[in-house]
This record gives C-alpha cells, structure tokens and sequence, in this order.
C-alpha cells in the first residue's frame, strides 16, 4: 500500500496541570521509487533539529484553515533532509515541519526550502494534511477496507503520471547513496536504461 510519510507522537511526562505534553515526533518517510525508509526523530535534543523557529516560510492556505486552534497549539521543527525521497528533487534542501497537537482535528504543514546556490532560501514545495477522528465502528472500518486500497491505487497512478510529467521539464536525480536494499538495487537495475536515456535529455531543464 502507498504510503510516503508515517507521524508518530511520544509523549513524556504530564505537565503541572496534568496534562500530556508531546515530547517527540517521529516522521517515518518512505520513498516510492527506490522501497526505502527512513525515520526522522524530531526533538530538541537531536543534533541538526531545529524547534520553534520564527521564521516565515509559509504560505496563509494553513492559517486560513485552522487559524485560531493553528497559532496556539503549533509543533515546529526544522531540520535538513538526508534521505532521498524525489527522483527529481536533489539533497539540498531543508525541511520546515509543523503539527497541531493530537486532538479531534489534527493537520500538518510540511515545506522543502532550497539550501545554497542562487536559490537559497527558496521555497520549492509544500503540502498540508488534514485529519479528523472518527468512532471506529464495524462499518467505518469496512469502508476504509474498501476506500484505503481504491485510493492508493487511484494516487500510485496519478503519481506517475506527473513523474512522467516531470521527466521531460527537469532533471532526473539518481540515488546519491546508491541503492541500499535488495529490492531497491533490482529497481535501480531495471530502471538503468531510463537513467542512461535521461543523462542524454538536454541538459536545460530547469533544476529543482
């Protein structure tokens, strides 16, 4: 089943009033292409976490949304990415997460800012998730039986339509690590012609 990105809230120890404090969020981020994960560990005390900033990097569409319960219950993180996800989006680039708290509504704003270069500080992509809790009943859960696989196949299709999209106006980037699984290197194998044909594509599609 087609799932890029997983959320996870640890909690530490309540608060004077007793109350849950989030202590760590665990992003667990899958890339489609290659069949890899990686966990990204999102607390004050990880080297290269970010938490808090200031700064304004987003857009208003989540403010608009949520903007009473967004501007107080805000999680921010902002951390560099060093796990290849997009086959055209290469490694320089810094994350800027934020998550309400776990309650009734839960959204996240998620953003990719271009690091170094004449780019820098760019904003290249952004996205916004928005969830809210249901009972789980039997027919609730026999709907999401029959929605969820309908629904990744409906997005793993549409998905490549844009990569193929993609492929004719920017550059292709391949695994900088190289491949790191069995299945991933059989990918990468099959995948070699493709490779060899996008280093002959002009060289002026425009680089994300």
């Amino acid at each position: 089943c087609f799932n890029p990105v997983s959320f996870y809230y640890i909690y530490g120890e309540a608060d004077a009033r007793g109350q849950e404090v989030v202590e760590t969020v665990v992003g667990e981020v899958s890339n489609t292409p290659w069949g890899e994960m990686h966990c990204y560990v999102l607390n004050p005390t990880v080297e290269g976490v970010e938490v808090g900033s200031g700064k304004k990097i987003f857009n208003e569409r989540l403010e608009d949304v949520h903007p009473r319960e967004w501007r107080q219950t805000p999680l921010e993180y902002r951390f560099s990415k060093d796990f290849h996800v997009s086959p055209f989006m290469d490694m320089s680039h810094l994350y800027h997460w934020r998550f309400s708290l776990p309650e009734k509504k839960l959204w996240v704003k998620t953003a990719m800012i271009k690091q170094g270069g004449a780019e820098d500080g760019k904003l290249y992509f952004d996205a916004l998730l928005t969830l809210e809790k249901v009972p789980l009943t039997a027919w609730g859960l026999l709907y999401q039986l029959i929605r969820l696989p309908c629904q990744c196949m409906l997005i793993q299709i549409l998905i490549h339509i844009e990569a193929l999209q993609l492929f004719f106006k920017v550059p292709f980037v391949p695994h900088p690590q190289g491949s790191e699984t069995a299945t991933s290197r059989a990918i990468g194998l099959m995948m070699a012609p493709v490779f060899w044909v996008v280093q002959l594509w002009p060289s002026s599609k425009k680089q994300i």
